[in-house]
């Protein structure tokens, strides 16, 4: 396919991303602007690894739960197969890793200075694992396709 159409996608892709799952735009400008206006309640940043994903595994069977891990995740599948497709001559499994790292510590900490959310170290290894999975295709057949134009 073109290369214009991937570049088209990813950064359509990373728009969506940006608006509907860091911002959590629910289509009213008001509520995102009362969302940032309000005061913060409770805790607004988790540190401690696997923390919050040992709650949600063990509230599994209740929808926010499973909304949260699944979200986490599957948002950020597409990151990882995109950007190498879009910009191959750049994107080894390397640089992919540290611009969706960029990516992610930039979104938690909007989130955080926002007051949109929470800055949560469980979120970017969920982000990052999905990342990393969404690569993986793309590195196997990058790998196939060096070793048959070797032979």
């Amino acid at each position: 396919m073109k290369r214009g159409f991937w570049k088209l996608l990813f950064w359509t892709y990373l728009l969506f991303l940006f608006v509907f799952v860091i911002l959590k735009f629910t289509g009213s400008v008001q509520d995102l602007l009362d969302r940032m206006a309000a005061e913060p309640y409770g805790k607004t940043y988790n540190l401690e690894p696997l923390a919050t994903i040992k709650i949600q595994l063990r509230h599994w069977s209740e929808g926010w739960a499973r909304f949260n891990l699944i979200g986490n995740t599957v948002a950020f599948v597409p990151f990882g197969f995109l950007l190498p497709l879009t910009y191959r001559k750049r994107c080894s499994l390397f640089a992919v890793l540290l611009l969706g790292l960029m990516f992610v510590l930039f979104a938690e900490a909007l989130q955080l200075y926002t007051n949109l959310g929470t800055f949560d170290v469980d979120d970017i290894i969920l982000n990052m694992s999905a990342i990393f999975l969404g690569y993986l295709p793309v590195g196997i057949s990058g790998m196939f396709r060096k070793t048959k134009k070797r032979k």
